[in-house]
């Protein structure tokens, strides 16, 4: 990996995280540190890189459980009048779903 592919993905991991606020809270810097490590102003390293990955983790695990409850595929997820009826195409009030 080049330093700029590093920098790319920092950016986007930082996007991922919410922005520069969210991720200064994180690191425990200052939104103007993150902007230069953004800009390659100030180097990565691996202490910066670690923080974020385990954010990014911390992010995912959450993500994870709320799709797991709000996904449709999960019949327990869906409040009366939501649940299609099998292969229809139309939930079981009859309406037709939006998709």
């Amino acid at each position: 990996m080049t330093s700029q592919e590093q920098l790319t993905l920092f950016t986007r991991a930082v996007e991922a995280l919410g922005g520069v606020r969210a991720v200064a809270q994180i690191l425990g810097c200052s939104e103007r540190s993150v902007g230069r490590l953004l800009t390659g102003e100030m180097a990565l390293h691996e202490g910066w890189l670690r923080g974020v990955s385990s954010a990014l983790l911390e992010h995912a695990v959450l993500c994870r459980k709320l799709e797991r409850s709000l996904s449709p595929d999960f019949p327990s997820n869906l409040l009366s009048g939501q649940a299609r009826a099998a292969g229809s195409g139309r939930r079981e009030d009859g309406g037709l779903d939006a998709d």
